[in-house]
């Protein structure tokens, strides 16, 4: 028997970060940062039922993304704890296209697996 969850069918009031969390248990594929990206995306919208995920929801998220800057490894401090330092630049536009991508690809596959509720408009196109 599969230690998989039950994927739910036409759950309009699941939210996105409970959509998350049963895609990535599902997710075979093999790109690592994926959970990462998608931790991001929880934290900003998880809370949002999937039925009221609009493309504004997704667009203003990645507004304040791109106001950010990347930030590098730059050792441990005495605690053992990670230094991470700023970048000058902001996030690169092909940063933004892969967060954008990694939430895309939750929602595409809440819609070829029932999940989503029938007419389910895909707010990241």
């Amino acid at each position: 028997m599969s230690d998989l969850p039950e994927i739910p069918m036409r759950a309009a009031e699941i939210t996105v970060g409970a959509l998350i969390d049963i895609y990535m248990r599902h997710y075979a594929g093999r790109d690592t940062t994926r959970l990462q990206r998608l931790s991001w995306w929880s934290a900003r919208v998880g809370s949002t039922r999937l039925q009221d995920l609009t493309d504004d929801d997704v667009h203003g998220a990645l507004e304040s993304l791109s106001q950010q800057h990347s930030r590098y490894f730059a050792g441990n401090d005495a605690d053992d704890k990670p230094i991470f330092r700023a970048k000058r630049k902001p996030l690169s536009p092909a940063t933004l296209n892969r967060y954008n991508a990694a939430l895309a690809a939750v929602l595409t596959w809440a819609i070829k697996r029932r999940v989503a509720p029938k007419g389910f408009v895909h707010p990241s196109r």
